[in-house]
């Protein structure tokens, strides 16, 4: 399986395409960026002032995901949006799960509710040491 690269014109691409593909285009384009991951693969997030609603998705470039993973975890965000321009919530909700049942029903998608499974695959494996320093030190 072909691992994409992740940049910010690779994601903003994706987005507009999805946008039209799973929500007849009812998303805004939020500002797009790249972080890297160390216990999230993903963030979508909103902020208000008192005439402005400023809205981010950014998703971690240190994890070499293939096309699938990609796509499933930035559709996870951009339900996150979503469910924020039709509640004013942002959660895993009732709403967030609905939406994220009928996308993968009905187009056979692997989106999750958290990337734990990601996690599994790709994070860097930790030594044993590692392991008991964490379960010492927390």
């Amino acid at each position: 399986k072909v691992k994409m690269k992740i940049t910010k014109s690779v994601l903003e691409k994706l987005f507009v395409t999805y946008n039209k593909e799973y929500f007849e285009s009812f998303l805004i384009l939020p500002t797009i960026s790249t972080y890297i991951g160390q216990n999230s693969m993903g963030m979508f997030r909103v902020k208000k002032g008192s005439n402005f609603v400023h809205m981010s998705i950014s998703i971690a470039r240190n994890f070499k995901l293939t096309y699938e993973e990609l796509r499933d975890l930035l559709l996870h965000e951009m339900i996150h949006q979503y469910v924020f321009l039709k509640t004013g919530k942002v959660s895993h909700n009732r709403q967030f799960i609905k939406k994220m049942k009928e996308l993968n029903q009905q187009y056979g998608l692997d989106i999750r509710i958290n990337s734990k499974h990601l996690f599994k695959k790709y994070a860097p494996k930790k030594s044993f040491w590692q392991k008991i320093m964490n379960y010492i030190f927390g």
